[in-house]
C-alpha cells in the first residue's frame, strides 16, 4: 500500500481532466492496468501497487481480479482493505461505478479511462476521511503521454526547445519508481525515456537545447558513486548520441558531476569532484573541466582550487569560462 496523505472529507476530483465530461475514452481491450494513490505530477518515493485493472476483450466490463486497495481513517481507527471489481460494467464512455457497503460504512468508487493507456479512481467511505488523490493507472504500468507541454509532470529542466520531466513507472519487482523522461515542443516525437531517477540510480543536471537532452547519469554503490554524461536525441528513440565516463585515468573511486553545459551544436563542456581512493592512501580530490566537441573528448583542467561553480557558458560565442586558484580561464567548445 502506497504512503497516502490523509485530509477531512470524501475524495472529490482531483483535476479538471477527472471531472470533464470530454475526458473519458474507451480502454484497450483485454489491457491491464496497474495504478498507485499518490500525486502523479510529484514523484517522491518508491510506490506499491494500490490497483489493477483488467479489461474484458469486449470492452463492456472489468475481468475478474480487477481490485482496488483503500485506506482511510474512520473515527476512532484506521481502516482498510480491498474492492473486489471484477464484473464492474463499463459505459461506452469508459467510465465505471460501484456502490455498497463494507464494515458498516457506506463506500462510492467511481473510475474512468481519461485515454487507451491512461485511467484514475476515486472512492470514499461514509464518515471516513481519504486521500486526496486519486489512484492514477497506467496500462501495463507504462505512463501514458498527453503532450509535451500538457503532461502533467515535475519538470526538471525546460527550454524554449523541450522539456526533462519526472513520473512513475512501473517496474518487474511490482513498484513503481520516478523515472525521467524528455520531450520535445512542437510536436516532434512522443516522451523519451532516460532512466530511474531514485537513490542509487539519478538523472542528475539535466539540460535541453535543440533535439537534444543532455544530463549525468549516476550510479550508487559500496560507499561511492561515478557519473556517465549522456546526450539522448529527443525527436527519435533510439539509443544515445554520446555516453562517456565523466572523467578520464583511474585514482578516485567517486565522481560527481557539478555542473553540465550543451551547446546548440551539440558539443558538451562539464564539470567533476574526484574523490576518494584506497583506505589510508586517498588523493587529495580535485576538480576537473572536460569537453566534448570537434576536438574530441579532452580535460581542459584539473586541480584542488578549481571552483565548484565557475564554470560557464557563453551560448553566442561558446567560449567556457572557469576558476582555477583565483585565476578565471577559458577554453572554445567547438
Amino acid at each position: 500500500m502506497a504512503v497516502r496523505s490523509i485530509v477531512l472529507g470524501a475524495v472529490l476530483c482531483a483535476s479538471a481532466v477527472l471531472c470533464s465530461p470530454a475526458a473519458a475514452a474507451r480502454p484497450a481491450a483485454g489491457g491491464h492496468y496497474y495504478g498507485f494513490e499518490a500525486d502523479e505530477a510529484r514523484p517522491f518515493s518508491v510506490l506499491g501497487i494500490d490497483a489493477e485493472l483488467r479489461v474484458a476483450g469486449n470492452r463492456r466490463r472489468l475481468a475478474r481480479d480487477s481490485y482496488l486497495e483503500y485506506r482511510v481513517e474512520c473515527p476512532g481507527k484506521v481502516a482498510g482493505g480491498d474492492f473486489r471489481l471484477g464484473g464492474t460494467r463499463l459505459t461506452r464512455r469508459g467510465r465505471f461505478s460501484r456502490t455498497g457497503r463494507v464494515a458498516g460504512h457506506r463506500y462510492r468508487i467511481r473510475g474512468r479511462f481519461l485515454s487507451r493507456g491512461h485511467a484514475r479512481i476515486t472512492y470514499s467511505l461514509s464518515r471516513c476521511r481519504s486521500s486526496r488523490f486519486p489512484v492514477t493507472l497506467y496500462l501495463d504500468g507504462e505512463p501514458s503521454f498527453a503532450g509535451c507541454r500538457r503532461q502533467r509532470a515535475k519538470t526538471l529542466a525546460s527550454s524554449p526547445d523541450g522539456r526533462v520531466f519526472e513520473r512513475y513507472r512501473l517496474e518487474s519487482s511490482g513498484e513503481f519508481f520516478p523515472y525521467v523522461y524528455g520531450c520535445l515542443f512542437g510536436g516532434a516525437g512522443g516522451q523519451v525515456l532516460l532512466g530511474r531517477n531514485y537513490d542509487e540510480e539519478t538523472i542528475e543536471h539535466p539540460v535541453v537545447m535543440g533535439r537534444l537532452a543532455a544530463y549525468a547519469s549516476v550510479g550508487c554503490g559500496l560507499g561511492a558513486c561515478n557519473s556517465a554524461i549522456v546526450s539522448q536525441p529527443l525527436d527519435i528513440p533510439g539509443p544515445p548520441e554520446v555516453r562517456l565516463p565523466s572523467t578520464l585515468g583511474s585514482g578516485y573511486l567517486s565522481s560527481v558531476v557539478e555542473s553540465l553545459f550543451l551547446n546548440q551544436n551539440g558539443s558538451l563542456a562539464w564539470l567533476v569532484l574526484r574523490s576518494g581512493g584506497a583506505p589510508g592512501a586517498e588523493p587529495t580530490p580535485v576538480r576537473e573541466v572536460y569537453a566534448v566537441d570537434s576536438q574530441g573528448w579532452r580535460r581542459l583542467d584539473s586541480g584542488a582550487g578549481v571552483g565548484s561553480e565557475s564554470l560557464s557558458l557563453d551560448p553566442a560565442s561558446s567560449v567556457l569560462s572557469w576558476v582555477n586558484g583565483g585565476l578565471t580561464r577559458t577554453a572554445s567548445l567547438d
